[in-house]
């Protein structure tokens, strides 16, 4: 039985596009541990103080909330998607601005729109992730990315079904450590096509030698993305 692969626990993808993939079997498998960092008292001052706060990933957004960084709830919110504004608004927050595409480069661009107003901002990230160089916007990590081989052992019993016809990559630190994954797993994948969520990833992909379809360009992405693979799926069958 040929399956797919969907590099995010089954908690990340809600219910309502977990039904569209209802008809093949699917193994939701994160390839990233998360281990929040311990900050300063004088970083999580300047946190606090910011004029305003700038999320690309649900992770930093779990973490600013879980660990209570943030104590104005009307401080403005820059984020990636709709998925971490519902997160943050149903956590109190109540000025929130969701970048028009879900990328970096949008997010950028309403951030630069308020840093005309010299005010001060920082982006809330994960040790992996690229750094936002903009004046005016300070970086902070708030949290590690880690995978040990423990990890990719505990991924590669993960694999249950004999092969799997598409591979969703959400996150470019995840392609890496696929690739390891795949070495040991090479029949699974064997004319396997590969999505993204993003260019970046996709390039990764592409750098890999996998056979990488090129990601969508309209939001929501990852509901948009997983049509994409069924209607590819459907034109095969």
């Amino acid at each position: 039985m040929m399956a797919i692969l969907i590099t995010r626990n089954i908690s990340e993808v809600n219910e309502e596009l977990r039904s569209e993939l209802k008809d093949i079997p699917v193994t939701y498998l994160s390839l990233k541990r998360i281990e929040p960092i311990t900050l300063k008292v004088a970083t999580e001052k300047l946190i606090r103080s910011t004029d305003y706060l700038v999320l690309t990933s649900l992770e930093a957004a779990k973490i600013m909330i879980n660990e209570d960084l943030i104590e104005d709830f009307n401080k403005e919110l820059f984020v990636l998607s709709n998925h971490i504004a519902r997160l943050c608004e149903a956590n109190g927050f109540k000025n929130i601005i969701v970048a028009q595409s879900e990328n970096r480069k949008s997010v950028l661009e309403s951030v630069k729109i308020i840093n005309q107003q010299s005010v001060h901002g920082v982006f809330l990230k994960g040790n992996l992730a690229p750094m936002i160089e903009q004046e005016g916007l300070m970086n902070i990590d708030i949290y590690r990315n880690t995978w040990s081989k423990k990890d990719q052992d505990r991924a590669n019993e993960s694999l249950k079904y004999p092969g799997y016809t598409q591979v969703l990559i959400t996150s470019s630190s995840a392609v890496k450590r696929f690739a390891q994954l795949e070495k040991r797993n090479v029949s699974k994948f064997v004319g396997a096509d590969f999505f993204s969520l993003g260019d970046a990833t996709y390039r990764q992909i592409k750098q890999f030698g996998f056979n990488a379809i090129p990601p969508v360009k309209c939001v929501p992405v990852l509901k948009e993305t997983l049509k994409q693979m069924n209607n590819l799926r459907k034109e095969r069958d």
